[in-house]
């Protein structure tokens, strides 16, 4: 089913986030929750966003999205210590107007930046590193966390992670596919966990059983996300659901 006609549909709230968990692998417990953009057509969001790219709203949607999550997180987790996890395309931080939305947005919702990780979509090409690089030192020195999403299946390479400096690196799902039946795969993830120190920490995407779970956590993958771990939800679904705010210490397995 086609698509078009993007930014009316920013414009008149014709969109939605949903919200999965990213739990701390050691410790049994949520740590933050990564927001999900979602069209209310219920398109593809990978063709939602590649449509707006072609019509040149890309950076509207992008904003629009972590505005909406940033109000919908701070109504309901501003007093707690959980961190809200919102991508963003390199093209949006490179933007001219990025920096006064960023003052804006700290300026007007009551969550503290430390609370937050800017998570930098990889699926983009990185056409100015030096420059990309100095924005995320402007976010860094606001309070923002910085995440590179995706590693391994995009642009992003052991020079960008180097060059950005990030917090995390979340690894992308391919790597926790079938996990336990892949040599190839473990001692790739091993190559990630050797490489980050106490400053930044490996994200592991995408675990959808329990013996992929187990692994990761052998293998010192610090932070997990997937369906065998919690499913996208709203963020009132979550509160309501106790289970997976305490933790779901059983399901991980609590040592």
């Amino acid at each position: 089913m086609s698509i078009s006609g993007i930014k009316e549909k920013l414009d008149n709230r014709q969109f939605h986030n949903v919200y999965q968990p990213l739990y701390d692998l050691k410790k049994g417990q949520v740590i933050g929750f990564e927001s999900l953009f979602r069209l209310n057509t219920g398109h593809n969001p990978e063709q939602v966003f590649q449509t707006a790219r072609e019509e040149g709203c890309l950076y509207d949607l992008d904003t629009a999205s972590a505005y909406h999550s940033v109000m919908d997180f701070s109504k309901l987790f501003h007093t707690t210590g959980e961190k809200l996890f919102v991508n963003l395309f390199p093209s949006t931080l490179l933007h001219s107007s990025f920096s006064s939305f960023i003052n804006q947005l700290v300026n007007t919702v009551q969550l503290n930046p430390e609370n937050m990780v800017i998570e930098i979509n990889e699926n983009e090409v990185i056409s100015n590193i030096g420059e990309l690089r100095d924005c995320l030192l402007f976010l860094k020195k606001k309070g923002f966390s910085i995440a590179i999403d995706d590693v391994g299946k995009g642009s992003a390479s052991f020079q960008n992670i180097i060059e950005m400096e990030p917090d995390l690196i979340k690894l992308d799902k391919y790597f926790a596919r079938e996990l336990i039946r892949s040599k190839r795969k473990q001692e790739a993830i091993k190559v990630f966990v050797n490489f980050s120190t106490a400053d930044m920490k490996v994200v592991l995407e995408g675990i959808e059983t329990k013996d992929d779970l187990d692994i990761a956590r052998e293998l010192g993958v610090d932070i997990g996300q997937g369906f065998y771990l919690s499913k996208p939800d709203t963020l009132e679904q979550f509160i309501t659901n106790s289970e997976v705010l305490n933790g779901q210490i059983q399901r991980l397995g609590k040592r």
